[in-house]
């Protein structure tokens, strides 16, 4: 795939959430209109209107392109493969929710509507390993009520910040070391209940516990980035810690990064 000319909207909005999920991704595996190899058999990645796409036409005179390559290298948010993405669109496919799609391609497998969305083994001698396939649907017209047209989101990146808003709130758990806790009302609500003894905020605990682990998983590959270079950036360091260190500290106690920054030398210092 050599340019991303000749997108289609529907085709630009999907790749535009793949970028708002995974900012820093790789991309040489990107695009649309395909290469001369494409051109010599049929292929959603050739031109409609000159290229050869099999049985797949619309009745507009567009020259557009009905593919789109995503590249599934990374790096991905934590828990976020591009497995995942594919099979939250396949349930949206399945269950009508999303229309704009006649088949997905990734990692030796296709799944097409003309087949209900069932997974069945991919032949091709591509199999998708480095990046995922996605054909749409054809139509003509400027309004919505063509499937090209349609911008609305796509499902994932919606489930992705739903997750982080969580994470987030889980990360405002407070554990205290005098033997009090303090619990949220609820899982997405920062504000504290009234401070309970420990026994009586047992049934609790395994809570807590999956929430620090949550808050550590986000930041983890950050921090193994920042912390395994030749040269450390303490302030980069002190940043990506600092929530974790949050999550841990009672209410209305704030550290700063300088602390942080500080402590991590006297660390070193002493091993």
């Amino acid at each position: 795939m050599v340019t991303e000319i000749f997108s289609l909207p529907a085709s630009t909005s999907l790749m535009d959430e793949f970028n708002a999920l995974a900012p820093g991704r790789r991309r040489t595996q990107d695009g649309t209109i395909g290469d001369r190899a494409h051109m010599e058999r049929n292929s959603d990645h050739n031109l409609d209107e000159i290229g050869n796409t099999g049985t797949h036409h619309d009745t507009d005179s567009t020259p557009e392109v009905h593919a789109r390559d995503v590249d599934s290298r990374g790096p991905w948010p934590a828990g976020w493969p591009m497995e995942r993405v594919v099979q939250i669109i396949l349930a949206r496919c399945r269950s009508g929710a999303e229309k704009r799609l006649l088949y997905i391609i990734y990692n030796g497998r296709i799944w097409e509507a003309s087949n209900g969305w069932r997974e069945r083994a991919y032949t091709g001698a591509d199999q998708h390993i480095e990046h995922a396939h996605f054909s749409f649907r054809y139509g003509s017209g400027s309004t919505t009520a063509n499937p090209e047209n349609i911008t609305t989101p796509w499902g994932f990146f919606a489930v992705y910040e739903e997750e982080n808003d969580m994470d987030a709130a889980d990360a405002k758990v407070l554990l205290t070391t005098d033997g009090i806790i303090n619990t949220p009302s609820n899982a997405s609500d920062f504000k504290t209940n009234p401070k309970r003894t420990l026994a009586e905020s047992q049934t609790n605990i395994e809570y807590h516990v999956r929430a620090l682990e949550a808050a550590v998983a986000a930041q983890g590959k950050v921090l193994v980035d920042l912390a395994t270079k030749d040269v450390v950036d303490e302030s980069a360091l002190a940043q990506a810690l600092a929530p974790l260190i949050a999550a841990l500290l009672p209410a209305g106690v704030e550290i700063t990064p300088a602390v942080i920054v500080a402590a991590l030398r006297e660390l070193a210092a002493t091993n």
